[in-house]
């Protein structure tokens, strides 16, 4: 599910799009049924996160992507009138692309005006001519592209497009217990149900780690990590988990346990 805003060059055949990542204009439909295997508190939960990334506005699809670890997709129509897609995860493509006129030989892509990466380009045989730089992990942030195609005549300046990545880090995890009443034995569960995955965690009990370990992220899917504790003091105790990836972590909301 690549999707993609071009954004024309007055004056030339260039353009330069976005794929697969942060806020791009809606083009396309639906993928199907697979991609609307969620639960009503997940879209709500990813409707939320995207109405705050575009400042408002009308939801009018959630919807989720497994391609190269990709998460959920919503579209939202702006205050404005505009539809945008709000992809909620740092996975996404640039591409250039010029429609018509007199190839280049060199791509450069910019991001927040440093050049991020230089293409040579092969001869078009006279077709369309396509370059583009894929990002995978890319932090919480806003980003903005500019691009140049150049030939032995000269360089045109493709305008900007801007990616806004929001949900990088791993989803907020909860934690719940198989505690009996006052029972100083019991399995500590943490289970993240949507967002971003995590590849690590750990679970703290009044601030001391007691069960860590790696995950496997395979976002949009639900994670779960778990620890037994047994011979918990008297008294209560508060149970944390926290799930990480290279982006960052997030903590769960603190439960309490006591025990008598």
């Amino acid at each position: 599910m690549r999707k993609g805003v071009a954004i024309a060059v007055a004056g030339a055949g260039v353009v330069l799009a976005v794929g697969a990542g942060g806020v791009a204009v809606a083009t396309g439909g639906d993928d199907g049924p697979a991609s609307h295997q969620y639960t009503q508190q997940q879209a709500d939960a990813a409707t939320k996160a995207a109405l705050e990334a575009t400042g408002g506005g009308t939801a009018n699809s959630v919807e989720t992507d497994s391609e190269n670890g990709a998460t959920y997709e919503v579209e939202v129509t702006k205050p404005d009138g505009a539809t945008v897609d709000v992809r909620l995860d740092g996975n996404y493509d640039v591409v250039m692309n010029l429609w018509w006129g007199t190839p280049g030989t060199i791509f450069r892509l910019y991001e927040n005006g440093a050049l991020v990466s230089t293409r040579v380009l092969g001869d078009t045989a006279g077709m369309a001519q396509t370059s583009g730089v894929s990002f995978e992990g890319k932090a919480n942030g806003t980003y903005v592209y500019t691009g140049e195609l150049i030939n032995a005549k000269g360089t045109t300046a493709t305008t900007s497009t801007t990616v806004k990545v929001t949900d990088a880090a791993p989803g907020t995890p909860v934690v719940s217990t198989d505690q009996k009443k006052g029972a100083s034995s019991f399995t500590a569960t943490a289970n993240l149900w949507w967002g971003t995955n995590a590849t690590s965690y750990r679970i703290e009990l009044d601030g001391v780690v007691v069960g860590s370990g790696s995950l496997t992220a395979a976002t949009p899917g639900a994670q779960s990590a778990s620890v037994k504790l047994s011979g918990v003091a008297s008294g209560e105790h508060t149970l944390v988990a926290v799930f990480a990836n290279a982006n960052g972590e997030t903590a769960s909301k603190p439960v309490k346990v006591t025990v008598k």
